[in-house]
């Protein structure tokens, strides 16, 4: 099942915050295409909305990895995975 999602993805050692939707949602992590680069290893904090859900889902993830998807301008893959 597919479903649009967005997620917001903060970091715990900076303030910044980094948007982007969700690529794929799996048992064990997801795929965000971000507006930016996130530091490989680094523990997140994500806020995960999905439609038709009145809430946003607050999860704890680490970047296990990212790419840059250069056909769509300053774009990044990232590859999060669920730590709670």
């Amino acid at each position: 099942m597919r479903a649009r999602a967005l997620a917001q993805v903060g970091s715990a050692k900076a303030a910044a915050v980094l948007r982007g939707r969700v690529q794929n949602l799996s048992r064990g992590g997801v795929c965000v295409l971000s507006d930016g680069p996130v530091d490989k290893n680094a523990v997140v904090i994500c806020e995960i909305a999905l439609p038709d859900l009145p809430l946003l889902i607050p999860t704890v993830m680490q970047v296990r990895w990212d790419q840059k998807r250069e056909a769509q301008g300053e774009h990044y893959l990232v590859g999060l995975q669920f730590l709670l």
